[in-house]
């Protein structure tokens, strides 16, 4: 869990490095030097709406995603450098799965993770 809170860690360096809008094939720059696919982020994101959709509070729905990320991250060997990169990925590669997991969660932004 505490891999899922530094997730959530704004960086006050400046704007987050994310590769522009592009399809499929976009990236960003994470911690530890690899990139972070949207193909792959995308397509695990897709896996838990349902896992999501069984829980039955958005509190309980945050918690599953943070924990879930954090391990999905570990097995990538990639993690966004902060929550707002993690945000422009995902808007970038599948903005529908997105507003869907933020609506089930009750977030705005993967930055209130």
């Amino acid at each position: 869990m505490v891999a899922a809170l530094s997730l959530a860690a704004c960086s006050e360096t400046g704007e987050p490095a994310v590769a522009p809008a592009g399809g499929a094939s976009a990236s960003a720059p994470a911690a530890g030097g690899k990139s972070l696919s949207a193909d792959a982020l995308c397509a695990y994101l897709r896996e838990q709406v349902p896992v999501l959709k069984g829980i039955g509070s958005e509190v309980g729905r945050k918690v599953n995603l943070a924990a879930n990320l954090a391990t999905f991250f570990d097995q990538q060997g990639a993690k966004p450098e902060n929550a707002g990169q993690l945000d422009e990925l995902v808007k970038t590669g599948c903005a529908d799965v997105r507003t869907e997991i933020l609506t089930l969660t009750g977030m705005d932004s993967f930055a209130q993770m």
